[in-house]
């Protein structure tokens, strides 16, 4: 069955509430203690999605995936920058959909003019860490004991790429609502193209 990618709706909040649900609960890949329901992802979803990008993939009618970009800081001077986040089904796992996923999110942030992307990563995340650094993240910080969950204290690890030049005097990045469709459209068709071709392939992937 074929994987497509297009921009999440607030009909897709119950399903990536379920997705999100085993990774609170049961890893500290997140340090929230509580599952958020689908009411609440719609809420972030619509405080996000009228300027960063929501994208989900999608197997037949069902949601296996997703990604967004939030504000890295809300300080004017940090506007270029974006947080990303990657959250997988178990069974999308190992097939290579989060690097698709975290590719086609970094292609729409470049299409908007934002310049740097942050990948916020619980360390020690193998999976995460060998994501961010194939696809040309480098690591910029990292914060030994930061976090205590599931009875254990976490680091974190901070990844950045810059994916877009730096103008000497830059304009706003658009929202993605903004973004021309054909070109979001040949976009999301070509990271389907992608993922067709790598059915059945094992990579790592990471949240």
């Amino acid at each position: 069955m074929s994987v497509q990618f297009r921009f999440a709706t607030a009909e897709d909040a119950p399903a990536c509430a379920a997705i999100y649900r085993p990774y609170v609960e049961k890893t500290s890949i997140t340090f929230e203690y509580i599952p958020p329901d689908g009411a609440e992802i719609k809420r972030r979803m619509q405080t996000y999605t009228p300027i960063f990008p929501w994208i989900v993939a999608e197997e037949g009618t069902k949601v296996i995936g997703y990604a967004y970009a939030s504000p890295q800081n809300t300080r004017e001077a940090y506007q270029w920058n974006a947080d990303l986040a990657i959250y997988l089904h178990e069974e999308a796992r190992g097939r290579g959909i989060g690097r698709l996923l975290y590719g086609c999110l970094l292609e729409l942030l470049a299409m908007q003019g934002y310049c740097y992307a942050i990948g916020i990563v619980t360390h020690p995340n193998p999976g995460s860490e060998a994501l961010h650094k194939s696809m040309g993240f480098t690591t910029m910080a990292r914060w030994d004991r930061a976090g205590y969950k599931l009875g254990e204290w976490h680091g974190v690890q901070w990844f950045q790429k810059q994916i877009e030049p730096l103008p000497a005097h830059p304009l706003p990045p658009k929202p993605v609502t903004a973004l021309d469709t054909k070109a979001v459209r040949e976009l999301f068709q070509r990271y389907a193209g992608q993922a067709q071709r790598k059915q059945g392939v094992a990579e790592p992937d990471g949240q």
